[in-house]
Formats: C-alpha cells, sequence, structure tokens
C-alpha cells in the first residue's frame, strides 16, 4: 500500500489543516510526491486558495507542476 499526505500552513507557518490518501500497490516515492501533490492542488482549489508556495523533496514534481506544455496527460497535470 502506498499513502500520501499534504499538509496546509499559513503565512507565518502555523497548521491550517491537512489532506491524504492511500493506494493500493507500491509506487516510486517521486510518483507518490505527484500524486500528493496533485490531490493537495485539488483540496486547495476546493477550498477556494489559490496563492500557495509548493515545497517538496522531488524538484521534478514541482517543474511538471509549473512547466506549461503542449499535452500535461502524461502525469495527470492540467486544467
Amino acid at each position: 500500500m502506498t499513502t500520501w499526505a499534504a499538509m496546509l500552513r499559513d503565512s507565518i507557518g502555523s497548521f491550517v489543516g491537512c489532506c491524504f490518501g492511500f493506494g493500493d500497490g507500491c509506487m516510486k516515492a517521486n510518483m507518490v510526491e505527484a500524486l500528493a501533490v496533485r490531490e493537495a492542488l485539488s483540496w486547495l482549489k476546493d477550498k477556494i486558495i489559490a496563492a500557495i508556495i509548493m515545497e517538496t523533496n522531488f524538484p521534478t514534481v514541482i517543474e511538471a507542476c509549473t512547466t506549461p506544455t503542449e499535452d500535461d496527460s502524461d502525469m495527470g497535470i492540467g486544467s
């Protein structure tokens, strides 16, 4: 089983909320990180929170989320 979690902090670093999830099977760490980022962004969108700073151990995940490409469907990222 694979688990992930994301935490929301305010501008001074205080805890605001969190979300978490799990899935069947074992995934590589960078894919779990990408899944957590995608789910956290969806969670924040539902809460109408737009101004965010993402932190992760995998800079390539942030790059994939912030660099526009013709087709982001491979990672499930996009509008």
